[in-house]
């Protein structure tokens, strides 16, 4: 069965694309090729930097639905791989950036969450279905960026965040039109990736520090 989840090296850098069908999906398969594509890109000693894109133009990725029946079981698991997947790319040892073209909703928002920096379209959208609860990382990332008493809105209502919004908010770090968004990834992570090492693993440590520290108090 082809991966729902691939990777490939440009020079340095790792480029991490979803590929779950139409809506990219974050369910069980999807969650366990994105893992399996980290551990891989983690043996390469060549790496610096990692992209994530999405195969979609309209979707970046989407919580991944359960069928009728199965909702407790497979939403609990779910949410385990989900938490693994976000704690091993938040802690990943060098810069990720994640290039988000659409829809970033639930679980997708989460990913775009743990990455370092996120650029993003106009036509981007960021949020919390309704009802739906993020993990610990996801909350602590966006608490993070946003400050606690925004974060809660967000989380608690369900709101979809647009594109100048979250560049506004910090969410995302820049809003460029779709055919420079994959050069301006690779661009940012050639060049943070070439950062001095110390000074890079400085700035990840503190963020990770922060991460760490809310998702215990969330």
């Amino acid at each position: 069965m082809p991966r729902t989840v691939n990777w490939e090296l440009q020079g340095r850098v790792a480029t991490l694309q979803l590929g779950n069908s139409l809506t990219n999906a974050v369910n069980q398969s999807f969650l366990h090729d994105f893992h399996h594509c980290l551990i891989e890109i983690e043996k390469q000693k060549q790496v610096k930097a990692i992209v994530v894109k999405s195969s979609q133009e309209k979707v970046f990725a989407t919580t991944g639905l359960v069928k009728r029946g199965e909702e407790k079981e497979d939403s609990d698991k779910n949410q385990n791989l989900l938490y693994g997947v976000l704690k091993k790319l938040a802690l990943m040892p060098y810069p990720t950036i994640a290039i988000v073209s659409g829809i970033a909703m639930g679980a997708g928002f989460e990913l775009a969450l743990a990455c370092d920096l996120r650029i993003a379209n106009e036509s981007a959208r960021f949020g919390f279905l309704n009802g739906t609860c993020p993990t610990a990382i996801g909350a602590a990332a966006l608490i993070d960026l946003i400050g606690h008493s925004r974060a809660k809105e967000v989380m608690w209502f369900g709101q979809t965040i647009e594109a100048s919004e979250a560049c506004r908010l910090g969410i995302v770090n820049r809003i460029l039109p779709t055919h420079q968004l994959m050069n301006e990834g690779l661009e940012m992570a050639f060049a943070a990736g070439a950062q001095h090492e110390k000074l890079f693993k400085a700035g990840k440590q503190l963020w990770q520090k922060v991460i760490l520290e809310e998702q215990n108090s969330y």
